[in-house]
């Protein structure tokens, strides 16, 4: 996408992305926007694995480009096809997650693989929900560190301790040491470093409701 607007001074190019940032809006008008737009775009394009990055000139405009994979497009049946059956459907999936672009992310993608998915930002949030709603999770996805001092695999385990059962539970992580992996692993949690594409997360998913052990 290229416009031909004032541009971006370099010193604000890797400001843009952070939330609520806006160049020329010192007095943080709300008639021009919130300053999430590209906050959003940038944590959906990791979520998807399709990088996103900016060329800018002041004066002269802007360029922000994504990267997408090539797919050679194929012969069109003349066989109608049934419509595949999505994987998560019927599924029942709790999202865990303190950080709200991230939520809306993850939430975004189970539903578009057919799970219903109840999204909350702590685990006393979503354990208040699962006692009104009363139905078992078929899986949770946790943040590894949550707000206030909560991590996520107190949140699965207390679930799972809502119903009494061994909730298969994923629990993701930005940190790059192994506290995370040695604290989930007394539990039987996986644990996925960030960003999390959608193939690796649908792969772990289908590896859960097929009851495989998890390779990698």
């Amino acid at each position: 996408m290229q416009d031909t607007g004032v541009g971006i001074p370099p010193n604000h190019l890797d400001r843009i992305w952070e939330e609520f940032h806006q160049v020329g809006n010192p007095e943080r008008n709300r008639a021009q926007g919130l300053g999430l737009g590209l906050a959003i775009v940038q944590r959906l394009s990791q979520l998807l694995g399709h990088p996103v990055t900016v060329r800018s000139h002041p004066g002269q405009g802007s360029v922000f480009s994504i990267v997408v994979p090539v797919s050679l497009t194929k012969p069109v049946s003349r066989t109608p096809v049934p419509a595949p059956v999505e994987e998560g459907s019927g599924q029942y999936a709790v999202l865990v997650e303190d950080d709200p672009l991230v939520l809306q992310s993850l939430q975004t993608t189970l539903q578009a693989w057919g799970y219903e998915v109840l999204a909350a930002a702590c685990a006393d949030q979503a354990i208040e929900q699962l006692r009104v709603v009363e139905r078992r999770p078929d899986v949770v996805i946790a943040d590894y560190q949550l707000g206030g001092g909560r991590f996520g695999i107190e949140a699965v385990l207390g679930i799972r301790a809502l119903f009494a059962s061994t909730i298969p539970g994923i629990i993701l992580t930005g940190e790059t040491g192994l506290d995370s992996t040695r604290a989930a692993a007394p539990h039987g949690l996986l644990v996925l470093h960030k960003p999390v594409t959608p193939q690796t997360l649908n792969t772990v998913l289908t590896q859960l409701r097929r009851g495989l052990p998890h390779r990698g």
